[in-house]
């Protein structure tokens, strides 16, 4: 990474500017330049660029211990590309942190850094090469696994269906349950959401409300108004990502199938019916279409895994002790532990499917059919040219209209689709 300002900038900002002195280290430039950034970011991000600072900082003590003739902490102007690597190799030795944990703790130093060189003080010229990221076997759904998980689903008790008033806990989904986790099964395999964004259970987080449910042929998109193939006679599913929020998120218009249709018209009876148990005349806009307890989804969904016998094809390859931790090593992914227990309950927890497998089993099978549906549907990219032209000319409706509503599902949907 090269410095923001030339040479001569930052000699006259040292001119124009005397706070700027030499003796700027990490730390300073952190408290200085980079703590007025978190406004913009969320808590944990925040937290987690603190937590980085933390560990650099230990790891200059280290090297102050290691080689006394050099003054620590180090200057801004003294770090070199020597450092990062030696503290990336470090963080790998001496914490249960994964490659792109790692990646990302020397990435805020290197964020530090750069707000310093902008502001006028004197960097080098830095490089990192990242640790590369640990790829496994593949892990998605298949039909029958699906058609399993929609068999158990009619003998689930979990989320309570019984509504009551607000301030009581949990309201109830005012629905079955086996239409609450038929529906979440439908929805995740068709739009490949990320779990939160559609059924929220942890309070911080936004999920989709009716507010994003639309049964207007037109695109809600306002710069598809009007637009040829921008409509669509069954409605449409707008949500803006909840990822990245700092930066904004992505905003999806997505049309309903005949199969999530059906699980929407089935989700409004059961809200309709709530909101009449409370005596409100219509649905608030506000609420999930999806209504969940909080902070025990996960647990649930793996039960339904079990109950369906649905579970990963996943070895256990190795479970090793190196430095002080122990490494537990799958077909999947590889894991530090502080304890060897804790390394054997992690790798026995992933012989289990979780929901976010239904967003790989959606991206997996809509690149078969086109190789930009995945990116319209679940938003993973494409590259910086696509993506360019995807955010200033090309609409998606129109990919989206023509290949999603015929897109294969499991033949279980169609259970849904008689009246």
């Amino acid at each position: 990474m090269s410095a923001a300002l030339r040479l001569g900038d930052r000699a006259l900002l040292r001119i124009c500017d005397p706070t700027i002195d030499e003796s700027m280290t990490v730390r300073l430039a952190y408290e200085r330049y980079r703590v007025p950034t978190f406004m913009r970011l969320e808590k944990r991000y925040a937290a987690d660029c603190a937590a980085a600072l933390a560990r650099w900082e230990v790891f200059e003590t280290r090297l102050g211990e290691l080689a006394q003739r050099i003054r620590y902490p180090l200057r801004t102007q003294d770090v070199t590309s020597s450092h990062l690597q030696a503290f990336a190799q470090w963080l790998s030795d001496t914490t249960c942190l994964g490659p792109d944990r790692i990646n990302n703790n020397v990435g805020e130093v290197l964020a530090i850094l750069k707000l310093a060189a902008d502001n006028g003080h004197e960097i080098r010229s830095l490089r990192y090469k990242r640790l590369p990221k640990v790829v496994g076997a593949k892990i998605f759904f298949d039909p029958t696994q699906i058609a399993r998980l929609w068999l158990a689903a009619g003998e689930t008790t979990w989320p309570p269906q019984e509504c009551r008033k607000r301030g009581l806990g949990f309201g109830g989904t005012g629905m079955e349950s086996s239409t609450w986790w038929r529906a979440v099964i439908i929805l995740m395999r068709t739009y490949g959401m990320r779990v939160q964004d559609l059924v929220a259970y942890q309070g911080e987080k936004q999920p989709l409300t009716w507010r994003g449910i639309t049964f207007d042929a037109q695109s809600p998109n306002p710069s598809a108004k009007g637009k040829e193939g921008c409509q669509w006679e069954l409605g449409w599913l707008s949500y803006r990502a909840g990822k990245l929020k700092s930066r904004g998120g992505k905003q999806y218009y997505l049309p309903l199938t005949k199969h999530s249709r059906a699980a929407i018209d089935r989700l409004r009876t059961a809200a309709a019916a709530r909101a009449a148990a409370l005596g409100l005349d219509a649905i608030p806009q506000d609420w999930p279409i999806l209504p969940c307890p909080r902070g025990r989804l996960t647990d649930h969904f793996r039960k339904l895994t079990t109950l369906a016998n649905v579970m990963r094809d996943v070895e256990l390859l190795s479970i090793e002790e190196l430095g002080g931790q122990w490494l537990a090593t799958t077909s999947v992914s590889s894991k530090k532990h502080p304890t060897e227990a804790e390394a054997r309950d992690w790798s026995e927890k992933e012989n289990y499917f979780v929901l976010e497998d239904f967003r790989k089993t959606a991206g997996t099978e809509y690149a078969v059919i086109d190789s930009a549906l995945a990116n319209r549907v679940c938003g993973w990219s494409e590259g910086h040219k696509v993506n360019t032209g995807q955010k200033h000319y090309i609409l998606d409706e129109p990919i989206l209209v023509r290949h999603l509503p015929t897109a294969p599902m499991p033949k279980c949907f169609d259970d849904w689709l008689s009246p």
